[in-house]
């Protein structure tokens, strides 16, 4: 059985070298900021990727999206990563890292050491409208 990380509550020990190789599953809500996962990047060495399994959400009063959010909205400046599509998974390394697209899969990035934190790529402080306050559902996303 695949373990559950829950990034929407205080981080878990659950490291992603030590789990079966059907890797870690992460939930993660579309209301919460830069939610911090139990994946941990150590080394440059380390490749970890991730693919979207389950979960719709919205971050405005539209959709009802994957991780690849909104193909036919970039999001503006202020957004978690700015020309990313909007309510996109979207991933930063570390409390202070660079903001990244994910979607539904792909290969984290290694050029930095730090925990993974996940967020949808909305409006961060609520510049052209209500922000993460209007925002639905979530993803389940999976590490191997």
């Amino acid at each position: 059985m695949t373990p559950k990380v829950d990034a929407t509550k205080k981080w878990q020990q659950v490291p992603a070298s030590k789990e079966s190789s059907s890797g870690v599953e992460v939930t993660v809500s579309a209301k919460k900021k830069w939610q911090k996962t139990s994946i941990s990047i150590n080394t440059p060495n380390d490749t970890i990727w991730v693919k979207y399994v389950d979960g719709k959400w919205t971050v405005n009063p539209f959709g009802g999206f994957d991780a690849n959010g909104d193909p036919n909205h970039s999001a503006r400046e202020g957004y978690a990563c700015p020309g990313a599509p909007e309510a996109a998974l979207i991933g930063r390394i570390g409390e202070t890292g660079y903001a990244f697209f994910i979607g539904n899969a792909g290969r984290l990035p290694t050029d930095k050491k730090g925990f993974l934190y996940l967020i949808a790529n909305d409006d961060l402080n609520g510049r052209y409208g209500a922000g993460f306050d209007d925002n639905n559902g979530e993803l389940v996303v999976q590490f191997f």
